[in-house]
């Protein structure tokens, strides 16, 4: 019976060896699944602690859900640590004293938030507040993209955010100097132009350079930011922006197709 079965193949030392690498990589293969598992499970509660946090404009801030370390990037300013992201975001929500001093009328929206590769996120928004030390109380209004980088514990150690108004080109975002931001923002604390157009309430989904889009009566309406009507202007704009306008044409504007904001 021994000699048997050590004459049978399945107990020669090739095929032992070939066994044990099979387990090795089973058990590999069973690591990285569950690996894989955990880090999607992480990165869907990062997904909703954001949701949490854009709808009660980071009131509170959840920081367990940033690296300590974690940088900002935006075309003002550009910030190192979990303490300094916290004191930026409640200064812009109005809850630091500072914040409370300086502005009135915050809010912050988030429209979407989308999974671009399998360690970045990026959110689309509409940011405002209105700048209280002048004594026409300007509203400032931005919109605009966060993109996100994860970490292996799907926490976010970067996050860069770009303007409609300063970085949008072409139809896609790029870097530019702090100057332009700061440019943007003095435009609108300018005082109020008498013989410009009366500002829209409706919603704002995207304040770019030359033209915006509302959202009015449940449609996205464009209209060039200068009041004026040159409808062919406008359509070219929106082109090389990649917004493609509908059939119908409103007053207020012109009328989008379906598009995720």
């Amino acid at each position: 019976m021994l000699v048997t079965l050590l004459n049978n193949p399945a107990f020669t030392p090739a095929h032992t060896a070939t066994s044990s690498r099979r387990c090795a990589v089973r058990a590999s293969e069973s690591a990285v699944a569950t690996r894989e598992d955990t880090f999607a499970a992480k990165k869907a509660a990062l997904i909703a602690g954001l949701e949490r946090e854009y709808a009660t404009f980071f009131q509170p801030m959840e920081t367990e859900l940033y690296s300590p370390d974690v940088e900002f990037v935006d075309p003002l300013i550009n910030l190192n640590g979990v303490d300094a992201y916290a004191n930026n975001v409640g200064m812009l929500a109005g809850s630091t004293l500072a914040g409370k001093i300086l502005f009135r009328d915050c809010d912050l929206i988030m429209h979407r938030v989308t999974e671009p590769t399998p360690t970045t996120l990026e959110t689309r928004w509409t940011l405002q507040f209105r700048f209280q030390l002048l004594p026409w109380a300007p509203l400032a209004e931005f919109t605009g993209v966060s993109k996100y980088t994860l970490d292996e514990n799907a926490r976010v150690v970067r996050q860069d955010d770009f303007w409609d108004s300063v970085n949008l080109s072409d139809g896609e975002y790029a870097a530019r100097g702090k100057l332009a931001g700061l440019a943007d923002m003095l435009r609108q604390f300018a005082p109020p132009n008498p013989d410009a157009p009366a500002a829209s309430t409706a919603p704002l989904l995207r304040r770019a350079p030359e033209y915006e889009v509302r959202r009015v009566d449940g449609a996205a309406v464009a209209a060039l930011r200068d009041g004026s009507a040159d409808e062919a202007r406008l359509r070219q704009l929106l082109a090389r922006d990649g917004l493609r306008p509908a059939e119908r044409r409103v007053a207020s504007g012109i009328e989008l197709e379906e598009h995720v904001w």
